[in-house]
């Protein structure tokens, strides 16, 4: 509600400020009309070329980016509080003239007002709810992709992999799979259906289940039969493997696509790491074979777009072996802008104790280094923010490779693991404290490449 609210409100300030750059005379005579038509008093000056008019134009620019960038990061209670500032500050300032100049002004009061209560409802109304978690797709679009996936650490040498995917363009499927890593040996699935046989998302369906009330005001995104994902469980089957999942969150999550970058439209696909920090329990079947577990640290992230990548490194941890306090995620991706392939733009977050540092700015994107090294399987990155700098080294481990289709039809591999190794430091810049984090074989790492692999594909 509050991310819909706020992207409204940036369209209607871009809106309203080119109006303004453009016709600020007659912007002025038509609320002064319909001052007059309410029997208000007074007379609104808007003329064009002064101090305050540019002074003008520039709030109404940054009102609109911070109000877009606001709705990509709806989390982020600082934005929301910013644009409520600046609404009140104009309606003191509009019920301070409405005092001094004419009672006209109240209806620049009012509308700001309006717009400073409509952000502050909608903003309560959603603190609680995961809008990461939600389906994109639109069966009228031409080409478009989504998935959640999500890994489990069953223990130090198992870990498993499942997949959720929609994919309309030249190929028009929905689409389970699953991977399960145990000391080296893999085992992969994957069914395939029409995509008009998927359910619409974002709604309440009870699956078949033994427990049907595990599923009570849990929206769906992904609904298929028996196949089923949504704000807490995932079921499903690929090949031979069969999965039955409840998972809890600890409240981490995080969209890595800078709000600007998200308005400039500069990448075609976005990814939000809608569930950072999940505790799983439940089964998972391999033919005849079955593991229960319980509590189980995981995670589950949303991709969706119309295109994916050139290339691109993926690393997630939330079991350290020195750390059980640490949730880390960082990814870095390299486009491709008309033939020409872009210096990769990297996003990277971490909890300490459900505190959220993170490294999704335009500073990062432009100063992080980010050096994924295809053929040796690794990918090292710095980056840094006001507190904070962060340096890794993530190395694949038994990696399997999985074929992916883009919506234009060309093929993308993953070279995929969930017991790999992961090194970080982390420096705070005013303690200059160091600390260093590892993960032997417990971190979720992946370079998706368009090279044509000359191993053998497991999926």
């Amino acid at each position: 509600m509050y991310a819909f609210v706020a992207r409204i409100w940036s369209i209607v300030f871009l809106i309203v400020g080119l109006l303004f750059a453009l016709f600020p005379v007659e912007l002025g005579m038509q609320l002064n009309s319909l001052g007059l038509t309410m029997g208000l008093k007074g007379y609104i000056v808007s003329a064009s070329g002064t101090l305050w008019f540019y002074l003008t134009l520039s709030l109404m620019g940054l009102l609109t980016i911070l109000s877009w960038y606001s709705a990509s990061n709806p989390e982020n209670k600082t934005l929301c509080r910013m644009l409520v500032t600046a609404k009140f500050i104009s309606v003191f300032g509009f019920l301070f003239a409405s005092i001094t100049a004419g009672s006209v002004w109240l209806l620049a009061a009012l509308a700001d007002f309006f717009v400073a209560i409509t952000l502050i409802i909608s903003h309560n109304l959603t603190k609680d709810k995961n809008h990461y978690f939600l389906q994109q797709f639109n069966n009228k679009k031409k080409k478009f992709s989504e998935v959640w996936y999500g890994k489990i650490d069953i223990d130090a040498n198992m870990a498993f992999w499942f997949r959720y995917t929609l994919l309309k363009g030249k190929e028009q499927t929905a689409n389970t799979w699953a991977i399960c890593f145990d000391q080296g040996d893999i085992k992969t699935g994957k069914n395939v259906w029409p995509i008009e046989t998927l359910t619409p998302g974002n709604i309440v369906i009870l699956p078949e289940s033994s427990d049907p009330t595990r599923f009570y005001n849990k929206r769906q995104v992904f609904h298929i039969g028996n196949q089923h994902l949504d704000e807490a469980n995932a079921i499903g089957s690929a090949g031979d493997i069969v999965w039955n999942l409840s998972f809890e969150s600890t409240g981490a999550s995080h969209r890595h696509k800078p709000g600007l970058i998200h308005l400039l439209g500069i990448t075609q696909s976005t990814y939000d790491s809608c569930y950072t920090d999940l505790r799983f329990s439940g089964s998972i079947t391999i033919k005849d074979k079955t593991y229960t577990f319980q509590n189980k640290t995981g995670n589950i992230g949303h991709i969706y777009g119309t295109q994916s990548p050139h290339l691109w490194a993926w690393a997630h941890c939330n079991h350290f072996d020195n750390a059980d306090s640490i949730v880390f995620e960082g990814i870095s991706a390299r486009l491709n802008k008309r033939g020409k392939i872009t210096r990769p733009l990297s996003s990277f977050v971490l909890f300490e104790n459900g505190v959220k540092h993170h490294f999704t700015t335009i500073k990062t994107l432009l100063h992080a280094t980010s050096t994924i090294q295809e053929d040796e399987k690794c990918w090292q990155f710095k980056a840094d923010n006001a507190e904070y700098i962060i340096s890794g080294t993530a190395m694949l481990q038994s990696p399997a490779i999985v074929e992916y289709t883009d919506t234009d039809g060309s093929k993308l591999w993953c070279h995929n693991s969930k017991l790999s190794k992961l090194s970080l430091e982390l420096i705070n810049k005013k303690t200059k404290n160091v600390r260093v984090l590892e993960a032997r074989n417990t971190a979720a790492f992946e370079i998706v490449t368009r090279h044509s692999p000359s191993q053998p594909i497991d999926l």
